[in-house]
């Protein structure tokens, strides 16, 4: 029998299954890892180097939504991918970092979700992150990568999270014309993702300002729509999203901890960071990144670990 780079979900037990699972979680926990030190460094050196500031700045984005989305893979695609594929996709990472050449990243990515890519709830958000990865992979530097898998997955995410939070029937029509506006951002530039945040805005029923993932995904949404303001406003977006959705709902699982209290403000506090960056108040923006990101990192760290 030849390598197998996925297995079936729900399949009867077979030799290499649970490898591969130990192996999806590992390299995601070491995504979320590799992120944490990228963005605090890249955050502390902003001020030194501007080209070091904005790779590891992207490098640490990348990271995080690769420990986020892999994670993922299985409940987004019904198939646990290989231990290799899991480990393939990893190093591409560590070469994309430095280097900001993602196409091995976006080749292993899009493999892992390959048997996820359809038309169903379940797998139209896939579309997205693929197409994302591919945008990433054919950039010319490494703040076109932010426009990528990065962008992409968040805006993924919130298609997925936001019906359930919202009290409504998602609407797959909606969805794809979402995934077109955004497959337009390379042709038609930055500033087009202003229209990616209208589409999203329409795909996500609008304006919710009830409960703390509502002010969330609203802040990030009109955070897009400043995207004509500069790059920073599109990457503090993605933030606010991570703050909403991931750090709250999916990183625990990923790092086998309980699922932290007291995360409600953060969202608030890191777009009032996508002002100050936006309108140039650097020093602040800065403080607002490290200070909630330790506070993620603190309230995650401090919940009941997981026995598995």
């Amino acid at each position: 029998m030849g390598l197998r780079l996925w297995y079936a979900l729900g399949e009867a037990p077979e030799h290499g299954y649970r490898a591969s699972n130990i192996a999806l979680l590992r390299v995601s926990q070491a995504g979320l890892y590799i992120s944490l030190a990228l963005l605090l460094s890249g955050t502390v050196l902003g001020a030194l180097r501007q080209g070091i500031h904005v790779r590891l700045m992207v490098g640490g984005l990348m990271s995080f939504y690769f420990g986020v989305m892999y994670a993922q893979v299985p409940g987004f695609t019904r198939s646990m991918p290989n231990k290799w594929l899991s480990y393939v996709a990893l190093a591409s990472l560590l070469v994309g970092v430095p280097t900001s050449f993602w196409a091995p990243f976006a080749a292993a990515m899009s493999l892992a979700y390959g048997r996820g890519i359809g038309t169903t709830s379940l797998k139209l958000p896939n579309l997205l992150v693929v197409g994302g990865l591919w945008v990433s992979a054919l950039s010319t530097g490494p703040i076109w990568a932010v426009y990528g898998f990065p962008l992409a997955s968040a805006l993924s995410l919130m298609l997925r999270v936001d019906p359930a939070k919202g009290g409504y029937r998602p609407s797959r029509g909606l969805w794809a014309l979402t995934i077109v506006v955004y497959a337009l951002v390379p042709f038609m530039g930055p500033t087009w993702v202003a229209a990616t945040g209208l589409a999203m805005l329409v795909a996500t029923r609008g304006v919710r300002l009830r409960g703390a993932y509502n002010v969330g995904a609203t802040l990030a949404k009109t955070g897009l729509l400043l995207a004509p303001l500069g790059t920073h406003a599109v990457y503090m977006s993605i933030a606010v999203v991570m703050a909403t959705i991931c750090v709250p709902l999916l990183v625990p699982g990923i790092l086998l901890r309980e699922v932290p209290r007291g995360m409600g403000p953060v969202p608030a506090i890191m777009f009032g960071g996508l002002l100050a960056r936006v309108f140039w108040a650097l020093e602040v923006a800065a403080a607002i990144v490290v200070a909630s990101t330790a506070y993620m990192v603190y309230r995650l760290l401090r919940g009941r670990r997981i026995a598995v």
